[in-house]
């Protein structure tokens, strides 16, 4: 998944309210958690550093 299409999913997810938004929320970091352990194995350091910044957004956002 591209870094747009996770950034839209981001959007999404935070204009749902209640469990909806936790469960869509929850999705996405699992997501880009697979994306940042993807793109560390083809050693893209700048991807990294944004998809680590994406991650740590989600899980801020859903707690």
């Amino acid at each position: 998944m591209n870094i747009q299409a996770l950034e839209s999913n981001l959007k999404i997810g935070l204009s749902l309210q209640g469990e909806a938004r936790e469960d869509y929320l929850y999705g996405v970091q699992r997501i880009v958690e697979r994306t940042l352990s993807e793109t560390c194995k083809n050693s893209a350091p700048d991807k990294y550093i944004y998809l680590s910044y994406l991650l740590a957004q989600v899980i801020d956002l859903n707690m």
